[in-house]
């Protein structure tokens, strides 16, 4: 199963030091500037980290997602990801066996906003009612072994305050499909965590993860 987690970040107050939280930090571990930005964790598996776009290609399924504006960059890599600054803050993207994880720190409250990445897939992403995303093979007429698990949003330390109905959209714009999420800062609290997975993970991976990240033993 191979899986990817996004994240958004908000410390919510200025003049804190760049770069990402200290959870992240610690996750990213020695700094490798040999570090490879496509790894194979396993067969049928490629993660791919890109100048602006980071991927994930399985079995059956590959997805590509771009968050919108973002500009490319020369990442810092890591033993176990890589991070680079951005106008908001910092953007991190750990690696974790067959996981692709995405997370941007922003610094500042960001109001009400709607976030959204692009999907460069052949398939066709829909919304569930339990609110993951799914891809459907049309050609095959079934669901791809590829799913975005529902949004969540985290404290600063990673605990998870999602509020309850936050949902994510997906729109057909220009021939293009995009994932959303309208988020309002001022009815929420400071710190903003996205999370993105594919392969119909459940929520018990993402509490899971977590708690890895933010162990500190």
């Amino acid at each position: 199963m191979s899986t990817i987690f996004m994240a958004i970040v908000q410390l919510g107050a200025p003049g804190r030091s760049e770069g990402p939280p200290a959870f992240l930090s610690k996750a990213l571990g020695a700094a490798d500037s040999e570090a490879p930005l496509v790894r194979h964790p396993e067969a049928g598996v490629e993660l791919a980290i890109q100048d602006s776009s980071f991927r994930i290609r399985s079995s059956n399924a590959t997805v590509t997602l771009a968050t919108q504006g973002a500009v490319p960059g020369d990442w810092h890599r890591f033993e176990h990801g890589v991070s680079r600054p951005i106008a908001e803050g910092a953007e991190t993207i750990l690696v974790d066996g067959p996981t692709l994880e995405q997370f941007l720190t922003i610094r500042e409250r960001q109001g009400l906003r709607t976030w959204r990445w692009r999907i460069d897939t052949a398939q066709v992403p829909r919304v569930g009612d339990d609110g993951a995303v799914a891809f459907l093979d049309t050609k095959l007429h079934r669901l791809t072994d590829v799913s975005i698990a529902p949004a969540a949003i985290l404290d600063a330390g990673g605990k998870d305050v999602t509020p309850n109905g936050l949902r994510w959209s997906v729109e057909l714009r220009n021939d293009s499909w995009w994932l959303t999420l309208r988020l309002d800062e001022a009815r929420a609290a400071y710190t903003r965590a996205l999370s993105l997975t594919t392969n119909h993970v459940e929520q018990n991976y993402i509490r899971r993860r977590l708690e890895e990240l933010t162990n500190n033993d």
